[in-house]
């Protein structure tokens, strides 16, 4: 938790700048490396600057002609939208982010980084406001953050990109989108002879994103979250506040991947590995030393049952039997061979 001085100043802070949530709030973010007075702060001075769509042109033009411009940066929002009505990015300059809040303040749907020329981007069953913004990511954002500071930790960015490259692969193809594909069987009602029968339905499960990292409260994204800010807090002081492309899921209690860029879950990524114990932290370290020697296919292997799988279905793998380690390690050969060469790596992502 903030020490006594430092919660003296944020109270002094959220007063001054009338931040609306308890104090108890700011107190519990800052301690995970967030301030939420700045982002208060933020989001009032946008609020200010935006332009409001009120007629039918202004909100058939929406940001074109800021863009045309060259103002990229423009914010705009649009009230009353109806149910159902879609949006497009035709005629942008840059990409936006694009947001709805229903009448009850609630956010309802979401768009992240939505490119030029995008023609139809449906806004849900809600009634609302519809608000355009610059989007959030910045290039490098929190990956470059963390590459710096192993870069100047001494550490081989290079190696540190074939470890992810790998881990990537194998859990998700390195599809940052990705949403577990998990099943279940569904019992059927008796048919005329009264045989019970069973279909398998596929659903989504709790891994997300290029690494997997699984939904739910204290579970695998919270985690690497939490261990991100405080990384950046501790150890670059920095406040995870600078990197806003993350500011919806970091303040989530299940925070889910799937929505961020492949940039910001390899940012995410390292933050996990260099803020654990302190034998994990040695062993990321060791992987990815400045030696000449990239990490070899068997290397990366162990790392990552021991340090991101961690359980082989329900049993942890410090208590895995030798045949359960040798199914993963045959699922990882196999998923990853093409990346690996002599030992060593291929290339795939060279900062």
């Amino acid at each position: 938790m903030p020490t006594n001085e430092t919660r003296r100043e944020l109270l002094n802070r959220a007063k001054a700048s009338g931040f609306p949530g308890s104090i108890t709030e700011v107190f519990q973010a800052a301690d995970q490396g967030i301030d939420l007075i700045e982002q208060h702060q933020m989001q009032q001075q946008q609020e200010q600057e935006m332009q409001v769509a009120n007629t039918p042109q202004q909100q058939e033009t929406g940001l074109r002609e800021q863009h045309a411009m060259g103002n990229t940066q423009a914010s705009m929002a649009f009230p009353d939208v109806q149910p159902n009505q879609s949006f497009n990015t035709v005629g942008m300059e840059a990409p936006i982010d694009i947001q709805k809040i229903d009448n009850q303040g609630h956010l309802v749907e979401s768009y992240k980084n939505v490119p030029p020329g995008i023609q139809d981007l449906p806004t849900g069953p809600s009634e609302g406001t519809i608000i355009e913004s610059p989007a959030a990511y910045q290039k490098g954002g929190l990956r470059n953050h963390m590459m710096d500071y192993l870069h100047n930790a001494g550490a081989d960015t290079t190696y540190a990109n074939n470890v992810m490259n790998a881990v990537g692969q194998h859990e998700s193809n390195n599809v940052a989108d990705k949403k577990q594909d998990s099943y279940k069987y569904i019992k059927l009602p008796p048919d005329v002879n009264g045989v019970v029968d069973s279909v398998k339905t596929r659903y989504d499960g709790p891994g997300r994103g290029a690494y997997q990292f699984e939904m739910g409260t204290k579970k695998g994204a919270s985690t690497a979250f939490n261990r991100s800010a405080l990384f950046t807090r501790d150890s670059t002081s920095t406040s995870f506040s600078k990197f806003p492309s993350m500011y919806p899921e970091a303040l989530q209690v299940s925070p889910d991947f799937s929505g961020l860029s492949k940039e910001d879950q390899d940012g995410l990524f390292l933050g996990d590995k260099m803020n654990r114990g302190k034998k994990a932290v040695k062993s990321f370290y060791d992987l990815i030393k400045k030696d000449g020697t990239p990490p070899t296919q068997e290397e990366v292997f162990k790392f990552w049952l021991k340090n991101h799988k961690q359980v082989l279905g329900e049993t942890n793998v410090e208590d895995a039997t030798e045949k359960q380690i040798e199914k993963e390690r045959k699922k990882w050969n196999s998923r990853t061979k093409n990346l690996f060469k002599r030992g060593g790596y291929k290339a795939k992502h060279i900062l």
